[in-house]
């Protein structure tokens, strides 16, 4: 797994939220059971002071993921222009369909006249 991708930022991040949520709980539980005390209260604002710097830091890790995928979706566009306008190159300068079929030889030119007059002659022209 790739640790330096936005995902796997945003996963560590919430890991460390977690994991501070939980011993806050646990702390303030210590704390509700009558064993408060100066450390304990120590401990207590050092986790609120790291919960807060894992939220700040899984804002960062959003806000930057979003702005990525802004650049990526207009790179996709630039992308999806330029495909369209070398279709429609690629349309302007491929030989017509309707156009005379050449013929290379005398035998496809004489071919050609006999079909021709094959059909005049069927078709009662």
């Amino acid at each position: 797994m790739n640790l330096n991708t936005n995902g796997a930022k945003a996963i560590a991040a919430l890991v460390v939220l977690n994991a501070g949520l939980f011993l806050s709980h646990h702390r303030v539980l210590a704390v509700v059971h009558g064993q408060s005390g100066p450390a304990i209260q120590a401990q207590i604002a050092a986790s609120r002071a790291e919960v807060c710097k894992a939220q700040a830091a899984a804002r960062m890790v959003a806000m930057e993921a979003r702005m990525q995928a802004r650049v990526a979706q207009r790179e996709a566009m630039k992308a999806r222009k330029q495909v369209q306008q070398d279709a429609v190159h690629v349309a302007a300068m491929a030989p017509s369909s309707a156009s005379v079929k050449t013929h290379t030889t005398v035998t496809d030119y004489v071919r050609c006249i006999l079909t021709s007059s094959r059909r005049a002659v069927n078709g009662g022209i």
